[in-house]
């Protein structure tokens, strides 16, 4: 977003890094942002008013994601630090996808007696006092709706260290398949909606067509974040009644 705005939304971030509501938790706390909220027409940073900001996330309430805040200066500062842009890194996996990588169960997992995989941040940057953060966040409900991460680099060398087979189903980069099974589902439902919103009002642009709530709804990723108005437009914009710029069929008397 180029736009010379004071803050962004969460929800804003969701769509620009392809996060999940809790996934742009966890930034905030590994990398020190804190809500704004606005007092006396100035941006104050939420912990000036001595409660803890945390709370804000949880539990999560419909419309959250628009009603949470940052400055967007510290947002910049942050993708200046971190030297390239801030996007959910394809090379890393869930505890959830790696249970069923290795076909096991929680507690088996947590059981391991050898070195536990480094957990990192959606990133795949490595969380440096995981214990101290882990324990805080026991203190707050929905926590568990947190994901914490691995590198599949690391998690392939410990296969290998212990002579780990990952079940048929997920070799190699689990979530890539099933990624493309998601996407041709969400684009075969968005194409219906358009066929028949279309074939029930053909003056319907194609831009309203990708603002209505039910292709909003259809075009969402697995995280919960959706997809980009192109990819959604490369969709459906063959099945327009018109697709001449600024004409609009003519309603039948």
């Amino acid at each position: 977003m180029n736009l010379p705005i004071k803050i962004i939304s969460v929800k804003s971030l969701m769509k620009n890094w392809g996060m999940t509501f809790y996934d742009v938790f966890l930034m905030a706390c590994i990398y020190n942002l804190t809500p704004v909220y606005q007092e006396g027409g100035k941006w104050k940073y939420w912990d000036e008013r001595e409660e803890d900001w945390m709370e804000l996330f949880f539990p999560q309430t419909d419309g959250a994601e628009e009603e949470i805040h940052f400055l967007r200066s510290d947002v910049s500062n942050l993708e200046q630090r971190m030297g390239k842009p801030i996007t959910k890194s394809m090379q890393i996996i869930d505890e959830e996808s790696l249970l069923e990588r290795w076909d096991i169960s929680q507690t088996e997992f947590w059981s391991l007696e050898d070195e536990y995989p480094v957990r990192v941040d959606p990133l795949g940057e490595t969380i440096e006092a995981i214990p101290e953060l882990e324990n805080h966040l026991l203190s707050y409900p929905n926590s568990d709706e947190i994901k914490f991460y691995f590198r599949l680099s690391d998690i392939e060398q410990f296969e290998k260290k212990h002579g780990i087979k990952p079940t048929d189903r997920v070799v190699g980069i689990p979530e890539e398949p099933k990624k493309k099974a998601h996407n041709e589902m969400c684009k075969k439902k968005c194409q219906e909606i358009a066929v028949r919103r279309w074939a029930e009002d053909p003056t319907i642009t194609i831009r309203d067509m990708i603002d209505s709530q039910e292709i909003v709804d259809a075009a969402q990723k697995k995280d919960g974040s959706l997809y980009l108005e192109k990819t959604i437009r490369d969709w459906i914009k063959h099945l327009c009644p018109d697709r001449k710029p600024g004409r609009r069929p003519k309603k039948k008397r």
